[in-house]
């Protein structure tokens, strides 16, 4: 797989880092603190979306590496917004998401249940390809 097809997969992952510093200085602005610092990670996550389109367009990823990388930026997302945002720890369950209420602490097992079940498939197709 040439380079070209992780292009897409680094600018997701650097839209959800950006997404959480985002998420972090806007609810400081809304916290009483006015840095406007939320409008340059805003840019940056307009950015990344035009970088992964446009390389998607021209160096289409296989469905298993977005699998995967879905999965990793949602764990990103997670631990990033309770690791930054809210000053907590990594595995944090907050109590006004509705998903952190129902689901508690089996959402971690679902989320790194989902990573292994997709890596799982791309080492499967990997193999499947090799066969034929």
């Amino acid at each position: 797989m040439a380079i070209t097809h992780y292009i897409t997969s680094l600018a997701l992952i650097l839209f959800t880092i950006a997404f959480v510093y985002y998420f972090k200085w806007q609810k400081i602005d809304d916290d009483g603190g006015v840095s406007g610092k939320w409008h340059r990670y805003g840019a940056f996550m307009r950015l990344f979306v035009a970088i992964g389109i446009v390389s998607e367009h021209f160096f289409p990823s296989n469905l298993y590496l977005l699998a995967i990388i879905l999965c990793v930026c949602q764990l990103i997302y997670e631990i990033g917004i309770n690791v930054i945002a809210l000053h907590q720890k990594p595995f944090y369950n907050g109590t006004t998401s509705v998903l952190d209420e129902t689901l508690g602490k089996v959402k971690w097992y679902i989320y790194f249940g989902a990573l292994i079940i997709s890596i799982v498939g791309k080492i499967f197709s990997k193999h499947k390809k090799q066969k034929s």
